[in-house]
């Protein structure tokens, strides 16, 4: 009785290794397929299926850069900001284009003084880009924003349509 016991601990334990391997090859067939159309541009069609695995609780630094670059490039910067948050709550080290792209979605949503930092952080990783020069010449930018706000005013006119 001790025998079958045993023998059907094993069968078990065997059983359910052998389906979490299954299960966990899912999620990186599906996000080859998807890098495969990120890599063709076709953002839209990389997002659903990158989507998709992350709806089934997968978690990487790949999935999160790559669903936030897909909004990124696709416009939609305050979807992207989300993806690049979880990214950077993961933790680990990140290639310095996120810090850059993490930093222009916090811009988006109104999270200016955290873009800032961010695009600190950017330029003191990537002494030589253009951006970082950029961003270094020009840290006050602010302030000329807010110079030249009072110059213009938006009014509606007569001629345009309600719409």
């Amino acid at each position: 009785m001790e025998i079958i016991k045993i023998k059907y601990t094993r069968l078990l334990t065997l059983l359910l290794f052998s389906c979490s391997l299954t299960f966990a090859q899912i999620p990186r067939r599906e996000m080859k397929q998807a890098n495969i159309e990120f890599e063709n541009y076709a953002y839209s069609d990389a997002l659903e299926i990158y989507l998709e695995v992350a709806n089934t609780g997968f978690r990487s630094i790949e999935l999160f850069e790559k669903t936030g670059d897909c909004y990124y490039f696709r416009g939609e910067l305050d979807y992207a900001y989300q993806w690049y948050n979880k990214l950077f709550s993961l933790g680990k080290k990140v290639d310095p284009e996120y810090y850059y792209r993490y930093a222009q979605t916090l811009k988006f949503v109104g999270k200016i003084d955290q873009a800032d930092e961010k695009m600190q952080e950017f330029a003191n990783m990537s002494n030589d880009d253009i951006r970082t020069q950029m961003f270094l010449e020009n840290k006050d930018y602010r302030k000329e924003i807010d110079k030249n706000s009072d110059k213009y005013t938006i009014e509606k006119m007569k001629i345009n349509t309600k719409f």
